[in-house]
């Protein structure tokens, strides 16, 4: 992250930050917290949520900077208020597979107690965001829109555009592809929590 963007693009994800610790108050066991500059951490009463809020922190850096993620679930070593204190196995966990995806340059990655489920978890929130990546500032603007649901027509009038334009966006950036991604990963995710 270019130094001179620093301050703004953490002031976004402090505010980010805050905004899902409200959203998310009765799924969170300790809330985010941003800590050691650039860390973020939380400790979830369950990972349904996860997704969400993994796609919340990386649209409030955007385009200044990325992130790296890793979803575990295991246990906690001390009850404490200060998430710093915690620890345990599903810390130590994490912190290794944090670094692992360092030495990777990669993104994200689910450590689930069901290895078939974590490893399509990771596949699909990996494969939709390297085409959220390459995507132009308009073409993400339409992936927003579509993820929530709106047809093209109705994008078009949301922007301000002709449908083709929003039409072609879609389809140079393989929009439906990540949103299928992006729902069949929340699916997964969410009936791996029912089991």
């Amino acid at each position: 992250m270019a130094p001179d963007r620093r301050a703004a693009a953490f002031g976004r994800l402090d505010e980010a930050i805050q905004d899902l610790n409200r959203r998310f108050a009765h799924d969170l066991a300790l809330p985010l917290t941003r800590a050691y500059g650039d860390e973020v951490a939380g400790l979830l009463l369950h990972h349904e949520p996860g997704l969400e809020i993994l796609d919340a922190l990386r649209e409030s850096l955007h385009p200044d900077g990325t992130l790296r993620c890793v979803i575990a679930a295991g246990q906690i070593g001390v009850p404490s208020t200060d998430i710093r204190r915690v620890g345990g196995e599903v810390f130590k966990k994490a912190d290794e597979e944090i670094r692992q995806l360092g030495a990777r340059n990669g993104f994200f990655s689910c450590l689930l107690d069901e290895e078939v489920v974590s490893l399509a978890l990771t596949a699909l929130v990996n494969t939709a965001n390297a085409l959220i990546e390459r995507m132009t500032p308009y073409q993400r603007s339409v992936w927003r829109l579509a993820k929530q649901g709106l047809a093209q027509r109705e994008i078009a009038e949301r922007l301000g555009k002709f449908a083709q334009s929003v039409s072609d966006a879609a389809r140079r950036a393989a929009i439906d592809t990540v949103v299928a991604a992006e729902n069949a990963a929340k699916e997964l995710l969410s009936k791996s929590f029912q089991r």
